[in-house]
């Protein structure tokens, strides 16, 4: 049997080889320069499987009509319109076998690569910001790109949280039923379930967030009234934070509490799938468990997937405390993944490096064609985005309730 490979074929402009087709009511080509033309251009190619896209450009004007661009001009014909630099001579960093390389080239595969970022990435192009290095940033910088409450600001995070910690305790009170479960020796390690009235239903498990060492899993009760409103249940693991646990004992205890899940559930009406779901620190969480046997799909949701680059965040790193060896051992980009759906989400409004987590992360598991979607998730931050969640109809909820769907297909 032949392997077919699909790829599609798209212009960063209004129009390339289908004169006309501009003024078809469904054509959106206009677009081109915003980036949720390109994010949902992506989307519906990863519904259909496709395996990449080519993006198209002219290299320079023709000028084959006497020696001129007069010609080309006059008639609207094909012109570049990304053209990186004016002397089309481009500083590209390649990365080869681990070695780092900084050259100045002018050359035709150089160029493409350039003009194809210029449309996707207008802003860098056009001065406004810079490709994050974290293994060049400073140590200001670094703390700065993943300090997601400084970003927002101290009062509107706190208002949100306020927001979430009242709604969750409403929700526990019409649910006190099974409520702090203990898994494990600890004030902690408890289990919040939320059982529906179909044991066999799925059942939504949502780690919580706060960099491994604030929040608890009472606050965040609330994200489940999304897929509760479907009929699923829902479950919520507290685990010690740092400093009083490393993060290799938060894992182990996260461990600890699905095997408890796999084995206790049943007894608490809690029979179905598992999808689990976390939140910035629980979105590591979320990639690094989804290797666990009672686990069948994920939803990360803004999550930190490359540990390195908070080693040397003050406001993460001061209480963690990562080891080398943790690093290497525990950062989700360093791993082999499973294949497991895995839906990884993030808001467009968030900090550059964390969105630069969420893409690089579904780029690793693309390349080794790994099942799971991206979802930017628009006019959200790094706290709004968890209210999607609370809505039976959000672009979140709707991800996760496919995720069952998602595991089928895959047998």
């Amino acid at each position: 049997m032949k392997e077919i490979r699909l790829n599609a074929f798209e212009m960063n402009s209004v129009v390339h080889q289908s004169p006309g087709l501009w003024t078809h009511p469904r054509d959106r080509a206009e677009t081109y320069r915003d980036l949720e033309h390109w994010t949902s251009l992506a989307r519906v190619l990863e519904r259909g499987r496709f395996d990449g896209i080519f993006l198209a450009d002219a290299l320079g004007i023709y000028d084959v009509y006497g020696g001129s661009p007069a010609a080309i001009l006059k008639h609207g014909g094909q012109v570049p319109v990304n053209d990186p630099v004016g002397e089309r001579k481009i500083k590209l960093t390649q990365e080869t076998a681990g070695e780092r390389q900084t050259a100045m080239v002018s050359n035709r595969r150089a160029f493409i690569i350039a003009a194809a970022a210029t449309a996707i990435a207008p802003s860098a192009h056009a001065g406004e910001g810079r490709v994050m290095d974290w293994e060049i940033m400073s140590l200001a910088e670094r703390d700065a790109a993943f300090n997601n409450t400084a970003q927002v600001g101290l009062e509107i995070a706190k208002k949100i949280t306020e927001e979430w910690v009242t709604a969750s305790a409403a929700l526990r009170a019409k649910h006190p039923g099974h409520l702090a479960l203990p898994y494990a020796p600890g004030e902690r390690t408890k289990w919040d379930l939320f059982p529906g009235s179909d044991p066999s239903a799925p059942c939504f498990v949502h780690i919580h967030g706060g960099y491994w060492q604030r929040n608890s899993r009472e606050t965040f009760s609330c994200l489940a009234e999304g897929v509760m409103a479907h009929g699923w249940s829902a479950a919520l693991p507290g685990y010690r934070l740092a400093p009083g646990a490393s993060l290799t004992q938060i894992t182990k205890e996260l461990i600890t509490a699905l095997d408890w899940l796999g084995d206790q559930g049943k007894s608490h009406g809690i029979a179905g799938p598992i999808i689990l779901s976390g939140w910035s620190a629980g979105g590591h969480l979320t990639a690094f468990l989804l290797d666990h046997p009672s686990v069948a799909a994920g939803l990360a949701i803004s999550g930190v997937y490359e540990l390195a680059p908070l080693r040397d965040s003050p406001s993460v790193n001061d209480k963690v405390k990562f080891t080398e060896e943790e690093i290497v051992a525990l950062s989700p980009m360093r791993l082999p993944s499973p294949n497991k759906p895995l839906n990884i989400a993030y808001g467009v409004l968030e900090l550059p490096g964390m969105i630069a987590m969420s893409r690089d992360y579904h780029a690793y598991r693309a390349h080794a064609r790994l099942p799971g979607s991206l979802i930017p998730i628009v006019k959200a931050h790094h706290y709004t985005i968890l209210n999607e969640l609370r809505s039976p109809n959000s672009i979140l909820t709707r991800a996760a309730l496919q995720l069952p769907e998602d595991v089928k297909t895959l047998g």
